[in-house]
């Protein structure tokens, strides 16, 4: 059960600091600014696989899912697991039983189990990234 707490203790942090994140990027959409801290591109000027992500979640919040879609598919994804994730854990701590911890490790067992899925992540991920630099973002 260490495991799971360890586990649930980061997911937990990394859950808080999304939706400050989130909450960062909402005061700015209401200022009219783009608040944007991607260190790829600040460094080389090009645009992460992830860039735009949080701009996705705060257009899929508003009911623009054509234009979340557009700016980084990626969002959808975050904005499931910042829906889901949540309420598993804290599931789980109620009930006293690691069943996210359980799922994730499964998942990582998986994708080392099977290349092919693997890959088939990572190229989406690369088309992703491609599609970034192709729009320019």
């Amino acid at each position: 059960m260490t495991h799971a707490r360890n586990t649930y203790l980061v997911l937990g942090l990394l859950l808080l600091a999304s939706y400050v994140w989130l909450a960062w990027q909402y005061s700015g959409r209401a200022h009219g600014t783009q608040h944007g801290v991607c260190i790829t591109k600040t460094v080389s000027g090009v645009p992460c696989p992830a860039c735009g992500t949080s701009r996705s979640v705060v257009l899929l919040t508003e009911g623009h899912v054509g234009s979340a879609l557009i700016l980084n598919p990626l969002g959808l994804l975050a904005l499931l697991s910042l829906l889901v994730a949540p309420l598993w854990l804290v599931n789980d701590v109620i009930r006293k039983r690691p069943t996210l911890a359980t799922a994730l490790h499964r998942a990582n067992a998986l994708l080392n189990r099977n290349r092919a899925l693997f890959w088939l992540l990572m190229l989406l991920l690369a088309a992703n990234w491609v599609w970034n630099i192709i729009k320019g973002l």
